[in-house]
């Protein structure tokens, strides 16, 4: 092996700087001094930054504790650590949280490329990760598997994600979706009508037809296609639909008329006359689009009776005068016992004052 004059001196330069540090203590053992080495060679005045390489800690008394490090974050990542320990602590979505670190490396954004978190306080945990979405959106390093994460319906419903990227409209290319809060709950995707719609990379390419032709999330989703016009349920003649709440199942393919009418594209090319059979009586096909009424029920005409009011107006004037004159009469009677009664008290009281006089003249 030949050496260049440069990398001999080098090699001596190191040697001087390693024997410069260190001492003997005995059979043949070198204690290093404290000379900036991390333990492993070529990695001196090695300083672990971790939150990743231009990542800064925004809780700096956050407390890491683990089997080779203890101390505040601070404290850890100013201390001298093995290259293969830091890039563990870099690599960890736990010292991310507690650390609050801040990276704006984008190695794996949670709601895809132009997405956008709307809850960063919600909290994503799986086998790999464990830290709020704010969190892990500014520490994407600590991702070990991007895909995963970024195209898990869960996480997008968590982290509140909003992308504008169209892959697959969960109404179809020409639906609207009235029902966002309604819920899809498949092997496939799991979460809101809403939030699906938004995240729609989390749909897998081969449900995306599966999940656009199906009526019962068309119903759970509020979708309205009226520009897919693939299976008109009722005929050209006979257009209008007046039972729209009526109910279509044709081979296990159900539906009110009103639904699978503005969402035809759910119904296959195959099935589509059976569909329009049992729609003309089912869902009211018709020329108009009034609803038949039914006949209306004329209420049977009663007596007026108007007479029969006014003898018993008749009837009650006379009473109420009868009445008038009998409380006349018992006012009179009782004003002439009235006085009656002063009578018989005068006529008392001049018996006793004749006794009385009696009585003097006798004791005279």
């Amino acid at each position: 092996m030949v050496l260049t004059f440069q990398a001999v001196l080098l090699v001596l330069a190191c040697q001087g700087r390693f024997l410069a540090n260190a001492r003997l203590i005995g059979d043949g053992v070198v204690e290093l001094a404290d000379s900036g080495f991390n333990t492993e060679l070529g990695t001196e005045d090695f300083k672990c930054n971790i939150c990743g390489e231009g990542g800064v800690i925004t809780i700096s008394d956050g407390i890491i504790n683990t089997a080779e490090a203890f101390g505040t974050c601070l404290v850890v990542s100013e201390s001298d650590l093995r290259p293969a320990f830091c890039e563990d602590l870099q690599k960890s979505s736990l010292i991310a949280e507690e650390c609050g670190c801040v990276n704006t490396e984008q190695l794996c954004s949670i709601c895809g490329e132009g997405g956008t978190i709307t809850n960063p306080g919600g909290f994503v945990i799986t086998e790999d990760v464990t830290a709020t979405c704010g969190v892990l959106d500014v520490n994407q390093r600590t991702i070990p598997d991007c895909s995963a994460l970024r195209d898990s319906s869960l996480v997008a419903e968590e982290c509140g994600c909003v992308n504008p990227e169209q892959l697959c409209p969960v109404c179809g290319a020409n639906g609207v979706l009235t029902n966002p809060d309604g819920l899809i709950t498949t092997l496939e995707v799991f979460g809101t009508c809403g939030v699906i719609n938004d995240n729609q990379r989390t749909i897998p390419a081969d449900f995306c037809p599966i999940l656009q032709n199906s009526a019962l999330i068309a119903e759970e989703c509020g979708c309205v296609d009226e520009l897919t016009q693939s299976c008109p349920l009722c005929p050209p003649e006979t257009p209008f639909i007046t039972q729209p709440d009526a109910l279509l199942n044709v081979t296990g393919i159900d539906g009110t008329c009103s639904l699978l009418n503005v969402n035809q594209r759910v119904i296959p090319d195959d099935l589509c006359p059976e569909f329009q059979d049992e729609a003309f009586e089912t869902c009211g096909c018709s020329a108009t689009s009034l609803a038949p009424t039914p006949s209306p029920v004329f209420a049977t005409p009663q007596p007026s009776g108007g007479d029969e009011g006014d003898d018993d107006e008749d009837d009650d004037d006379g009473s109420g005068k009868d009445k008038g004159k009998d409380k006349k009469d018992n006012s009179k009677k009782s004003r002439s016992s009235s006085s009656k009664d002063k009578d018989s008290r005068s006529s008392s009281s001049k018996d006793k004052d004749e006794g009385k006089d009696k009585k003097g003249k006798r004791r005279v």
